[in-house]
């Protein structure tokens, strides 16, 4: 059987549009609305970006305001940063878009990085203070100082992982330094809503500890049990107590001739006995386990120390 002949395949030319061709799909007419509908058309107020001496030229950008500045550490002024004030190795990647978009910032202004008026940024640098930069929080993790940064700043951002997402801190090896060669501080999470890591109007810290879910449920768990036992010791003591209080409500006395003292009830003194056994053999002892246990559930799950401590030592929330 013999073999078919394979057939090559080729792609069309390229009908390249010429330059004048080109220029009339964004002129008046149904050209220029085709483009638009596209996400062509008019870029709308850009205000004029003032380049540093440091960057790359030409400035990676397009007429709509999207930028990728290769400079040195700066979000600010010419002089600001480490770039800005002629320290060395603080190379920064500036990703912008939306120059001045937050004031509303016209064509006829010349800015420098605004980092609380730019519509949305990602920025990266070999070395800057970067929660100064931005005013962020402290926190517990505390501010960032000559080290290494990225930053994303928007209107909204979003994380999405397909097969999940991990936010980590700390290092992968122990001999791991941060950028500067030095060793890296342990730093864990903060995650801070709305600015705000001061204190309540009661004087509480804003930003606590996150709590750890499975030891809390086992903290929970024991506690439950506990009230358990103790409800099944009340229980036991009042069936006791009942017994003898019993006893005592039906006994009799005895007169005695002429007015003498009279006589005790002949079963009140056994009963009474066998309810201080009671007490002391087994219900005051249970008292003190059940004390005993609860103390050894706080010990455990709400001190520091112990080894079920149910708040996160390194992540914090408000």
């Amino acid at each position: 059987m013999g073999r078919d002949k394979i057939v090559p395949v080729r792609a069309p030319k390229d009908k390249a549009l010429s330059e004048e061709a080109a220029r009339s799909t964004e002129c008046d007419g149904e050209g220029f609305k085709r483009n638009v509908a596209c996400g062509a058309g008019p870029a709308g107020p850009q205000p004029a970006y003032i380049p540093r001496a440091c960057e790359n030229r030409p400035i990676l950008k397009n007429k709509y305001g999207s930028y990728l500045c290769m400079t040195k550490d700066n979000m600010g002024a010419r002089t600001h940063g480490y770039g800005g004030s002629g320290d060395t190795n603080c190379a920064a990647i500036d990703m912008v878009v939306g120059r001045g978009s937050c004031k509303k910032v016209g064509d006829d202004k010349a800015v420098d990085p605004l980092p609380f008026d730019d519509a949305a940024r990602i920025y990266i640098s070999q070395k800057a203070d970067i929660d100064d930069y931005f005013a962020l929080p402290e926190g517990a993790v505390g501010n960032s100082e000559a080290r290494s940064a990225i930053l994303c700043k928007a209107d909204a951002i979003r994380i999405v992982g397909r097969e999940g997402v991990k936010i980590i801190s700390g290092v992968a090896k122990p001999d791991e330094n941060n950028s500067q060669g030095g060793m890296c501080a342990r730093a864990g999470i903060d995650l801070i809503g709305m600015y705000s890591d001061g204190l309540d109007k009661n004087g509480a810290a804003l930003l606590q500890p996150l709590v750890k879910g499975d030891n809390l449920v086992r903290c929970l768990e024991t506690m439950v049990t506990n009230l358990d036992n103790l409800a099944e010791l009340v229980g036991s003591f009042l069936s006791f107590q009942l017994e003898f209080n019993a006893d005592v409500a039906g006994h009799m006395h005895l007169e005695s001739y002429f007015a003498a003292a009279t006589l005790a009830n002949p079963t009140l003194i056994p009963a009474g006995i066998i309810m201080a056994k009671h007490l002391a053999g087994q219900s005051i002892p249970d008292v003190i386990k059940n004390k005993l246990m609860f103390f050894s559930v706080k010990s455990n799950y709400l001190m520091e120390s112990g080894d079920g401590y149910i708040l996160s030592g390194f992540n914090q929330t408000n």
